[in-house]
């Protein structure tokens, strides 16, 4: 019934500090949210939303800011989505007003060294949002020679995330796959990346 389309053009910035560098990033973004009116169903006529002026469709620009500092085996982050909080004006006049929440995120990792060709990264990410609402991702990989990793991740909002990738010179390619634990897991068997 709700369809959301949009792009992003992003900007980095690195500055090399001896063995370490230092990140800023950059995003403006433009989204359009739809709204399928004729695959609406209600269960009573004459509701308020189907009456009077219907905006079905609506846009949204919106911009995001990141900072992160990484050296050899360690990385600290901070970053900033949605800054400037957009209304999304869709649907019936009675409907109320739709915002983008500023979301706020922290993350950090540290590489341990466990055999010659072997690193085991513990990390987490932490995010929450102008309307309080906290969660956090745990997650452990194993690398092998830093071209394939996999491992595990908790999701505090009760998902455990599979993930498995390699690299290829310059190019990474990974996938990870989550399962809902939470009763929604009942009538979603999960999502890929």
């Amino acid at each position: 019934n709700v369809a959301r389309t949009g792009v992003s053009f992003t900007y980095a910035y690195h500055i090399i500090l001896n063995n370490q560098q230092l990140s800023f990033g950059l995003a403006a973004k433009m989204f359009q949210y739809r709204i399928y009116k004729e695959s609406l169903t209600f269960g009573v006529d004459g509701d308020p939303v189907t009456n009077g002026e219907f905006r079905a469709v609506a846009y949204s620009p919106d911009a995001d800011f990141g900072v992160q500092f990484r050296g050899f085996d360690y990385f600290v982050g901070f970053s900033v989505s949605n800054l400037l909080q957009t209304s999304v004006l869709i649907g019936a006049n009675e409907l109320p007003n739709f915002k983008t929440f500023r979301h706020y995120y922290i993350m950090g990792g540290y590489r341990f060294l466990i055999a010659d060709d072997f690193e085991l990264e513990p990390s987490t990410l932490l995010n929450n949002t102008e309307n309080l609402n906290p969660q956090g991702d745990f997650s452990l990989r194993l690398y092998y020679l830093d071209n394939f990793w996999g491992g595990v991740s908790y999701r505090t909002n009760k998902s455990i995330i599979a993930m498995v990738g390699l690299r290829i010179e310059m190019l990474y390619f990974g996938y990870s796959f989550d399962w809902a634990l939470s009763e929604i897991g009942h009538f979603n068997y999960g999502s890929h990346e």
